[in-house]
């Protein structure tokens, strides 16, 4: 039932989803003077957001209808709590500026599983 769930997709799919919420989040409240840093956030918002759904169509068609179903609210739930924990360790800085590096490492990580299904 849970074969097309390996560990590399799960965690892959935590990493990516968690900075991608991070970032988008930190998009919406955004409170800093740098308009262009502002840009940067959307943009990758945006992009990450379409990343999203394109490795879920993608999950989609590897594995059995309800795997993207389960990883998503997993993936929601996880993100939602360990990410905002992390964020309040670490500072919404750092955690924004690694959004940058570490969400598309995660769908690139993501996609890799995915497509070794």
């Amino acid at each position: 039932m849970f074969e097309y769930l390996s560990l590399e997709a799960v965690g892959s799919w935590i990493v990516f989803f968690g900075y991608l919420y991070s970032h988008i989040q930190q998009s919406n409240n955004f409170q800093g003077s740098s308009r262009n840093y502002e840009i940067a956030l959307m943009i990758s918002s945006l992009v990450g957001s379409i990343a999203l759904l394109y490795l879920l169509f993608n999950f989609y068609q590897h594995s059995n209808w309800y795997s993207p179903v389960i990883l998503f609210s997993v993936g929601s739930f996880l993100s939602a709590t360990i990410f905002a924990l992390w964020e309040r360790i670490c500072g919404t800085l750092v955690m924004s500026i690694s959004a940058f590096i570490f969400w598309p490492a995660g769908a690139y990580f993501f996609y890799r599983a995915s497509e070794s299904l």
